[in-house]
C-alpha cells in the first residue's frame, strides 16, 4: 500500500517546476526577440547604404557628364515635380522605412542642403549638400557646377552618422 501511495504522489509537477519552466521559455522569448530587431535594423542599414551607393553611382555618372556635381536646387526641383533625381530609381531615395516625400516631411531622400540642416536628423533621412572648390562654402545656387559633395545618412541599429563624400574634388 505504501508503493501504491508513492506512485500517486510523483504524478505532475510541482508549481515550482512549472514556474522554472515557464521563466526559462520567458527568458529565451526575451532574447529571441530583441536579437530579431537587431537583425532587421541591421538589414535596413545595409538597404540605406546601398541606396546612398546607387545615389552615389548616378552623381558620379552626372559629373562624368557636366563635368561638375549638381546644385542641391536642382535635385529639390526634380523631388517637387514629383520625379527622382538624377534617373534614380524610386526605390533607391526611398528609405527602408518610408513611404513619402521628404520634402513635404516624409521619409524620402531629404535634401536639406541649406547651411542649418546639412545632417540628418532621423533614419529616414538622406542629406545630399554640394560644395564650392574650397570645399568650406556651399556650393551657390547660379553658376558652375559643384566641385565636391557629402551625402549623410543615419543608421537605425547605432543611431551613428555616416559620411559618403564625392570621388572628385576633396
Amino acid at each position: 500500500m505504501a508503493g501504491k501511495l508513492l506512485k500517486n504522489i510523483n504524478q505532475g509537477f510541482t508549481i515550482i517546476e512549472l514556474m522554472i519552466v515557464i521563466s526559462v521559455i520567458s527568458i529565451l522569448a526575451g532574447i529571441s526577440i530583441v536579437s530579431y530587431n537587431g537583425m532587421q535594423k541591421g538589414t535596413r542599414d545595409k538597404e540605406r547604404e546601398a541606396d546612398v551607393e546607387a545615389i552615389q553611382a548616378e552623381l558620379e555618372s552626372y559629373y562624368n557628364q557636366e563635368g561638375g556635381y549638381p546644385h542641391t536646387r536642382d535635385i529639390n526641383s526634380a523631388l517637387l515635380s514629383g520625379k527622382p533625381p538624377l534617373g534614380l530609381t524610386e526605390a533607391a531615395i526611398t528609405s527602408p522605412t518610408g513611404n513619402a516625400p521628404a520634402i513635404f516631411g516624409g521619409t524620402k531622400f531629404s535634401l536639406r542642403g541649406d547651411k542649418y540642416h546639412n545632417r540628418p536628423s532621423n533614419i529616414n533621412e538622406y542629406t545630399y549638400r554640394g560644395y564650392d572648390k574650397t570645399g568650406y562654402n556651399i556650393c551657390p545656387d547660379s553658376g558652375d557646377t559643384c566641385s565636391k559633395y557629402e551625402i549623410r545618412w543615419r543608421s537605425e541599429k547605432d543611431n551613428k552618422e555616416h559620411i559618403v563624400k564625392s570621388l572628385y574634388g576633396w
